[in-house]
């Protein structure tokens, strides 16, 4: 169930969406989804200008960071370093349920939905090396390594029609 907060001032990680919260609204909303500083760690928040307030969506002793919406607006991928490294989760919205996405010591963050929903894109620090990787949100044995590269690779995001994968590099 989520319930209002109060607002925090740290600057917000801000994706914008137009989820259905619960599965009971008519019409599409925009929704904010942001990683915030509260209580000293990031917990996840949504947000509304127009229809809902400042709504915590995490609340435990760990950071949640960098929250992607799933196209359909039922999930929300995000980092968590919960079990001491992050890795990443799927949160269904309408319950609350969280469900782990990648289980390795590496540094896993900056989900990003590929059109069909049924891929991640995702930046992972393994080598000494920043690299992407997409990998099924269905099938947890199918990961590829896109960037294998001596450079920084971060922030991916998949193109409009999925087609492409675009990033930050440090390679030129």
């Amino acid at each position: 169930s989520l319930t209002p907060t109060e607002a925090p001032t740290q600057t917000p990680y801000i994706i914008t969406a137009t989820p259905d919260i619960g599965g009971t609204s008519s019409a599409p909303q925009e929704i904010f989804f942001l990683s915030l500083a509260d209580a000293g760690y990031f917990h996840l928040f949504a947000y509304s200008p127009q229809t809902m307030p400042l709504t915590r969506l995490t609340a435990n002793p760990w950071d949640d960071i960098t929250p992607a919406l799933s196209p359909n607006g039922k999930f929300l991928a995000f980092a968590s370093n919960k079990n001491g490294y992050w890795d990443l989760y799927s949160l269904e919205l309408a319950s609350g349920n969280t469900t782990r996405l990648t289980d390795t010591p590496d540094y896993d963050a900056e989900p990003s939905w590929s059109p069909d929903g049924a891929y991640l894109t995702y930046e992972s620090f393994q080598n000494s090396n920043l690299d992407v990787f997409v990998r099924s949100v269905t099938d947890s044995g199918q990961v590829y390594n896109l960037t294998q590269e001596t450079a920084f690779d971060a922030s991916p995001v998949w193109s409009p029609r999925g087609r492409q994968i675009a990033f930050i590099s440090n390679r030129s």
